[in-house]
This record gives C-alpha cells, structure tokens and sequence, in this order.
C-alpha cells in the first residue's frame, strides 16, 4: 500500500499489485470522466517521476467519494482537538473527571473517524485496456463491507475479476497464450519470466497478485486430463544444438515445480517430440536383434467350432475407482494410461466422469469455497457446491 503519496515517484515500480490510496483533496466523483481522482490516478499509472512507469498492470487506486469528503475532515478535526485536550489536561488544569471526560470523547472521535474512512473511500479506479492498441481505461467499482481498506478493496477486486490469487491453466492457455500473447511461444515455448514479464505490464493482460500465483498455475498446466487442448507441456530447458526440450512433463502426472527459467511447451511441439523418442525407441529395439515370433501350430479343425457364427463382442465398458486424495495425481494418471487410454486406442468413444466429494469437521473457508467455486465454474463442472450438512 502507498497511502496519499505526493508524487508518482513515491510509488515503486515493480512487479507486485500494489494498492495506492490517493488523499482526500484528489476524490472520485461517479459517472464523470475527469475527476481529480482519476487525473491523479493517470498521472501515477503513466509515470514514476520523470520515466514511464513499466509495470503498469501492478497498480490499482482507492479513491475517496467527493461527497463524503468534508464528513471526513470535520470528523478528523474532531478527532485531534479532542486528542489535544486530553494530551494537555495537566496544562489545561482539567480536573480528574475532565481529563477522563476528554480521554473518552478522543477514543469516540477516533472511532467516528475509522467509520468515516471507510464511508469515504469507497471507490477503487481499475487500469483496463480492453484492446492491446486501445486506450487504458479506468474501471470505477464501488467498495463496501467489512475490514480494512486493503482487505475491502482486495476482496472487492477478486470478486469482479480484476485481481486473481489463483489462476487456472486453461485460463492461461486459452485468454493469454491463444489469445493476446499468441506470438509469444510461436517458436513453441515462452519461458515463465518472459511470460510474466508481460503480465505485469500490460493492463489488457489478466492482473495476478504475484509472479507466484503465475508459477503455481504453470505447474498445474501440464496435469489435467485435457491437457493438449487446454493445458501446455513443462520443460526445464531446451537444447539448441539437438531441438530437444530438456526433462519434458506432459499429462496428468504433472510437474514437482516451476521457477522463472521454466518452459512452457505447446503442445503439439511437446507431442512431436514424444513421437520421435517413441520411434527411436522403437528402432533401438529393432537394432537389438529382438525379434518377435509366431506361432505354427495349425488351426482346430473342428468344422461346428469354425462354421458357427463369431461370439458377439462387448461393446460396453464401465467402471470407478477410489483414489487416494494424497496420491491423486499419480493414481488418476495411471487410471488414464492404463485403462482409459487402451479405450482410446480401440476407437471408442471413452468419456469420464469425476465425481468429487470432501468433508471437514471444521468447515471450509471463505478462501477455499471462493477458489474451488471459481475454478469449478472454469473447469466447466455441471454440477458443483458446498453444503452446511
């Protein structure tokens, strides 16, 4: 947080959200274009002193509502003569009674103007660029309930999208490297610092709180069952000389971790070269001498068993299984490479149904029910929820 900063050069220019809380002579008025608060909201987003501000899509503003302005000051003048009082009753020559009396009336005050802050600043001004060569945009969204500024505004802006703590990889996949940063991994990777380089600077790219909530949902990439649509490919490194990506993780076995050097991989780029070290594989084999052999015992020649019509085949196939929820990962990974991909491999239409259920005695909170509830809704579940019982 930068509380009333005097300048844009008071506020740093680095990679992480920050929230700057313009003074009370710089408020928001609703439904116009050019208030103070936005004019000074601009002027931070565009500069850091003299030089252009870079990391633009790190900065969010709360601004104080024009109408509730003067409330503010007079609670606040209140607040300190009250405070005056009672930090020179001696001087005063106040009584017991009186000084007690003055310590009661600047706790009130003090109490009053907590409220009246919270009355006041009820507007946060969100950077946006709808377009990439669009102008940026200010988003007003109004700021109510309980708690700090910080903790109001956050969970304000989580709510409406513009701040993420969590971010899925399909989201990541399909609204920034399909979509707005397609010419970034064209070559077939972009390297998690250069990705979130971009992430950090440009207001038309999603805002997520820190490079750690970009590395935590490139960790996940790689994991989910539709991977190769929604997801991307790991890798640690990529070799230039052999066109090799380096400790290469694709499917549902997913990665142990990511740092900024990490790859992300397109998936097609990935599944090419799975299929060349598959074939080399295979002539490796071939060049070993294994050889495989069949067998010349004749057919039965019984003429009922060979003129009787072929047993109809099963068409069908289901089944379920319980997983272990802290070998989830690996469990459900050899359930797809085991079972369901010899389904696949028969040309049969396999669909997979995930039956989620968890229960704690404590109850969920607020943090968890917000994370799965949005990723659910992302991941497309069709049915979803938390219950008391």
């Amino acid at each position: 947080m930068h509380v009333a900063p005097q300048s844009s050069a008071d506020v740093d220019d680095d990679d992480q959200v920050r929230l700057v809380v313009l003074p009370p002579e710089t408020a928001h008025v609703a439904k116009t274009e050019d208030s103070p608060a936005l004019g000074a909201a601009r002027e931070i987003l565009e500069h850091r002193g003299s030089a252009p501000r870079l990391y633009r899509n790190m900065v969010v503003f709360l601004a104080a509502d024009h109408r509730r302005v003067d409330d503010l000051r007079q609670g606040m003048a209140e607040a300190l003569a009250w405070g005056s009082i009672a930090a020179e009753s001696d001087e005063l020559g106040l009584g017991t009674q009186q000084a007690a009396q003055a310590a009661t009336k600047t706790r009130e005050a003090e109490a009053t103007v907590e409220r009246r802050l919270a009355e006041t600043y009820t507007w946060a001004l969100v950077p946006t660029q709808p377009e990439p060569t669009g102008p940026i945009l200010f988003d007003p969204v109004r700021i109510e309930g309980q708690g700090t500024l910080a903790a109001r505004t956050a969970r304000r802006l989580i709510d409406k999208g513009h701040l993420n703590v969590v971010y899925a990889p399909s989201l990541l996949r399909t609204l920034v490297l399909d979509g707005p940063l397609a010419s970034l991994w064209e070559s077939g990777h972009v390297s998690v610092g250069e990705l979130w380089e971009a992430l950090a600077r440009y207001p038309y790219l999603p805002r997520l709180r820190d490079r750690l909530v970009l590395q935590r949902s490139a960790q996940d990439g790689p994991a989910g069952f539709a991977w190769i649509e929604e997801g991307f490919a790991l890798a640690e490194g990529y070799d230039a000389g052999s066109g090799r990506y380096l400790g290469l993780v694709v499917g549902p076995g997913g990665s142990s971790g990511t740092s900024p050097s990490t790859l992300l991989i397109r998936p097609e780029v990935a599944l090419a070269q799975l299929r060349a070290e598959e074939q080399a594989n295979s002539r490796s084999a071939a060049d070993d001498g294994t050889t495989v052999t069949t067998s010349t015992t004749p057919a039965p020649t019984n003429t009922l068993a060979t003129s009787a019509a072929s047993p109809t085949r099963p068409r069908r196939f289901h089944g379920s299984v319980v997983l272990r929820s802290k070998r989830l990962s690996l469990e459900f990974g050899r359930v797809v490479q085991e079972v369901v991909q010899h389904l696949a491999d028969s040309a049969a239409t396999v669909e997979v149904t995930v039956e989620i259920s968890a229960d704690t005695p404590d109850g969920f909170d607020e943090t968890v029910i917000r994370t799965v509830t949005e990723n659910a809704r992302t991941l497309h579940f069709t049915d979803q929820g938390f219950e008391e019982q």
